[in-house]
């Protein structure tokens, strides 16, 4: 499937997609598409991972203010493949595994705390 970006419009297929930020990443698995946002420092967004199936919207990822509302949470800076999840790292090196298919923040991952 054809997949293409240019600021913040993601094309999938024949679908154009209007992204609330600029595009950052993109990583395709199958029929799958995921999709990192650039989010600017001044602003407070922290969802800024969606995931796509074909040439629809699935999902946004789960928000870490609801998973660990204890924290100084922040945007994902990279997301990479790992097994059979996502995995997110914020500016602080934190990695978070998030589900294919929901978006849901399965857990933290091994790494810097």
């Amino acid at each position: 499937m054809n997949r293409q970006h240019d600021g913040n419009i993601l094309t999938i297929g024949g679908s154009s997609f209007e992204m609330p930020f600029g595009i950052r990443q993109v990583i395709e698995n199958g029929n799958m598409t995921f999709v990192l946002l650039s989010i600017p420092v001044s602003d407070k967004e922290i969802r800024n991972v969606y995931g796509f199936c074909d040439e629809e919207e699935i999902w946004q990822v789960e928000s870490l203010n609801d998973k660990y509302p204890d924290r100084k949470n922040l945007p994902f800076e990279d997301i990479s493949l790992i097994g059979d999840g996502l995995l997110g790292r914020d500016f602080y090196g934190r990695r978070y595994l998030i589900d294919l298919m929901t978006g849901a923040i399965i857990r933290q991952a091994p790494g810097v705390k």
